[in-house]
């Protein structure tokens, strides 16, 4: 019996945990959707970790998610280039922008 009381104890404590996590959220959310430009400059070491955040920031956003989130890369070589784009595949508002398009970057404020 104590096995029950304890497994209903935990689920109303993540249960209690959601509701709250709902509310701040939705507290905190505006009435327009707003564009949202993200740039995010990558290096060779830590480009996975950057992007995998980016891409998480972007879900927990839900439907007020970066309209567009650029990656600045530095001339990185191709094969980080290839891993970069099968990170990004699928998520149609992420581009690869190298170091010299920062004009073409700074032209989408």
């Amino acid at each position: 019996m104590n096995v029950v009381m304890i497994i209903m104890f935990i689920l109303s404590v993540v249960g209690i945990v959601e509701i709250i996590s709902f509310l701040a959220y939705h507290m905190m959310s505006v009435n327009q959707e707003k564009s949202i430009l993200l740039i995010t400059p990558v290096d060779s070491d830590n480009y996975e970790m950057v992007i995998r955040s980016a891409i998480s920031k972007a879900k927990w956003l839900g439907s007020f998610r970066p309209q567009k989130i650029i990656i600045l890369t530095d001339s990185l070589p191709e094969d980080i280039l290839v891993d970069i784009e099968n990170l990004i595949y699928g998520y149609n508002y992420i581009e690869i922008k190298d170091k010299k398009d920062v004009p073409y970057v700074l032209n989408l404020l």
